[in-house]
C-alpha cells in the first residue's frame, strides 16, 4: 500500500513493473497490484526476472517497447517504473542509459533499493537520473522515539532504528500481558496481545496488529539518490507515508520540484 500511495501521490496514472523471480518480490508485487488497480491505476506489464542475472537488456528492451507506446495516452510524467529488486538493480540502472524512455521516466522501489551501498557506488549519475524512490519502514515520528534515540546513542554511539524500537515496543506488550494475565503461557499471552497492542503507541508507532498476528502497518520513509558536489552518489529522504492517514508528504525542497498530480 505504501508503494501504490507513493506511486499516485507523484502523479503516477500506469507504470511497469520489473522484479525478481521470488517469493520476495511476488509478495510485495501482488498486494501493490492489487491496491494499485484498486484505485484506478493501470499497469501497463509485468516483467519478471531470474534473481541471478546480471544482463538486462531483453527486459529493458521490453519495458521500452511499453512505455514508449504508453507516452502519448499518458504523458511521459504519468508514467513509471517500479522496480524490486536488490544489489542488481545497479546494474540494471547502469544499463537502462540505452533505453531512451525506460531512462525518461521515474522509478520507484521498495526496501531492496533504500540505502543501497552498490547502487549509491555503482551507479550514482543513473539513480539519481530516475530518483528511484524507495520505501523503507520507519518508526512514527514522536518525543518518545527521540527520547529513546538520544539515550541509545550515547550509550552504544549508534542509531536507533525501527526494527531496534519494534523490539523495544514487543518487550513492553510482553511485559504488558503478563501482568495483566499473571502468567507467562503463550496461548494466554496471545488472547491479550490484540487488545494490548491496539492501546499501545510506542517507540516505532502505533502498535496495532492485524489477523495474522504480524504488525498492520507502520510509517515508511520514502529514500532516494542524489549526487554530492564531489560526483558521488549519496541517500537522502525524500518523503514520508503516515500509515495512519495513508497520506505521502513529498519534501520538495529536498527533491527540488512539486510532484505532478494525478
Amino acid at each position: 500500500p505504501a508503494i501504490a500511495r507513493m506511486m499516485e501521490s507523484h502523479g503516477i496514472e500506469a507504470y511497469v513493473s520489473i522484479q525478481r523471480g521470488d517469493s520476495w518480490a511476488d509478495g510485495i508485487y501482488n498486494i501493490l497490484s492489487e491496491e494499485w488497480a484498486n484505485n484506478g491505476g493501470v499497469e501497463l506489464e509485468r516483467i519478471r526476472y531470474a534473481a541471478e542475472v546480471q544482463e538486462f537488456s531483453s527486459y529493458l528492451q521490453q519495458a521500452e517497447n511499453v512505455l514508449s507506446a504508453a507516452v502519448d495516452e499518458y504523458g511521459i510524467e504519468h508514467i513509471a517504473i517500479d522496480v524490486i529488486g536488490f544489489q542488481e538493480v545497479a546494474t540494471m540502472l547502469q544499463q537502462a542509459q540505452d533505453y531512451p524512455t525506460v531512462y525518461e521516466v521515474v522509478w520507484f522501489g521498495s526496501d531492496g533499493t533504500a540505502l543501497t551501498s552498490q547502487i549509491r557506488d555503482d551507479a550514482p549519475d543513473q539513480a539519481s537520473h530516475v530518483n528511484l524512490y524507495s520505501t523503507l519502514a520507519a518508526p512514527a515520528e514522536s518525543q518518545k522515539y527521540t527520547d529513546l534515540y538520544d539515550r541509545y546513542w550515547s550509550l552504544v554511539g549508534m542509531p536507533y532504528g525501527y526494527y531496534t524500537a519494534c523490539t523495544y515496543d514487543i518487550g513492553w506488550i510482553l511485559a504488558e500481558t503478563i501482568l495483566e494475565s499473571q502468567s507467562t503461557d503463550a496461548l494466554t499471552l496471545l488472547d491479550l496481545q490484540y487488545t494490548t497492542a491496539f492501546n499501545s503507541f510506542g517507540a516505532s508507532g502505533w502498535n496495532r496488529l492485524n489477523e495474522d498476528g504480524d504488525r498492520y502497518a507502520a510509517n515508511y520513509q520514502i529514500w532516494a539518490y542524489r549526487l554530492k558536489p564531489d560526483g558521488t552518489g549519496e541517500d537522502y529522504i525524500a518523503g514520508l507515508y503516515d500509515f495512519v492517514t495513508g497520506q505521502v508528504t513529498w519534501y520538495t525542497q529536498e527533491i527540488g520540484y512539486t510532484p505532478p498530480t494525478r
